[in-house]
């Protein structure tokens, strides 16, 4: 006996074959709800929306990305294992005490949104860890979230902060802070008191001096300065030896500390776009970088270890064209150009590997 045809979003389909993906649509909505697209469609309105899913206590993530809401979902307690929501791009959305309800909240988004200032009941929060409030008006650090000892990540680039709070201590928990485009001209103290810092992010800023207290970041193990006034640094920063990337570009550097050569975890290392005319002779300690940029620099010569970083895969030297680099001038040994050729073949081999695959891929 042939299974009867049913219709199934708007498809004809054999009744196993609708049982089947009614129990996977019913999974993907408890798993995953982005209202985005529902209220794009002109179908639903986030709360019309909201009602439709609030029978199932299962719903752990919801998106309201750029749904122009006007007021706050009142109705979003109902999910309690709700771990993660998104308001990002709602600049007329007021906030609500409804959501410290969320007792399994643990990631909020609330980017691009021109908040100034934050409630004080964003002290209460019972288990979050992440909170988004980049692309906003802050001109000060909101003091709720200073009680919010159990926060990991916190991202607060390009809004208007000049200074850090003497009381960020008390966030013990953080291990990733974006501070990326504000006003710092001088590098934020309050920092050097996160011990557990393992991330810092504070590019595209006026920062022109890094104090040699920065060593009390021991743990840190991606650091990112680009885009900013530095001219120096100094040798405790060699010191931050669980560093694995470091991001130096766009700043005013004509040297690097010696100390350097002891961040012996570094595989990333960015130094491009300064006035670095010498590489300090312990550059060779860095044997486990993979990635190295050394564009548009006035660098004449490479120290003598240079040919030990025998990890390095990707390698800019030169800029796109080596007659007109700023460093057009680097004067190479024999051994030098040798290794800096083998690095482009290898790399241009493991391009060409990659390409091929995927094409064979397209072709099956």
């Amino acid at each position: 006996m042939s299974n009867p045809i049913v219709s199934f979003r708007g498809v004809s389909l054999v009744q196993k074959e609708a049982n089947t993906l009614k129990q996977i649509e019913k999974q993907l909505q408890r798993r995953f709800i982005s209202l985005k697209a529902c209220y794009n469609s002109g179908a639903l309105t986030p709360s019309e929306t909201i009602g439709f899913f609030v029978k199932d206590a299962h719903v752990n993530t919801l998106l309201f990305t750029k749904a122009d809401i006007t007021q706050f979902p009142e109705k979003l307690p109902v999910f309690k294992d709700l771990e993660l929501i998104n308001f990002e791009y709602n600049p007329e959305m007021p906030l609500s005490s409804n959501l410290i309800k969320l007792q399994s909240l643990r990631k909020l988004y609330l980017q691009n949104n021109h908040y100034s200032e934050l409630p004080d009941f964003f002290s209460k929060f019972p288990c979050i860890e992440y909170i988004g409030l980049g692309d906003n008006d802050f001109t000060e650090f909101p003091e709720p979230l200073l009680k919010l000892t159990i926060l990991k990540d916190l991202d607060l680039k390009a809004n208007k902060l000049a200074s850090l709070p003497h009381q960020l201590k008390k966030l013990t928990s953080l291990f990733r802070i974006n501070l990326d485009n504000n006003d710092f001209d001088t590098f934020p103290k309050a920092l050097l008191q996160l011990s557990n810092l393992q991330i810092l992010t504070l590019s595209k800023n006026n920062i022109s001096v890094i104090p040699n207290s920065i060593s009390k970041l021991f743990r840190l193990t991606i650091l990112d300065l680009r885009r900013n006034e530095i001219s120096s640094l100094s040798d405790s920063f060699g010191k931050l030896t669980k560093l694995e990337s470091l991001d130096l570009s766009h700043n005013n550097l004509k040297e690097l500390p010696n100390s350097i050569g002891i961040l012996h975890n570094l595989e990333t290392l960015y130094l491009d776009h300064n006035k670095l005319q010498t590489l300090p002779s312990s550059f060779g300690g860095l044997t486990e970088l993979v990635s190295l940029n050394l564009n548009g620099n006035q660098l004449k010569m490479l120290p003598a270890g240079f040919t030990q970083l025998t990890k390095l895969e990707h390698l800019s030297i030169f800029g796109a064209d080596k007659e007109w680099s700023t460093n057009k001038y680097l004067d190479l040994t024999p051994e030098q150009e040798r290794f800096i050729n083998q690095i482009k073949l290898r790399y241009w081999m493991g391009w060409a590997k990659a390409a091929s695959s995927e094409i064979k891929n397209l072709d099956k």
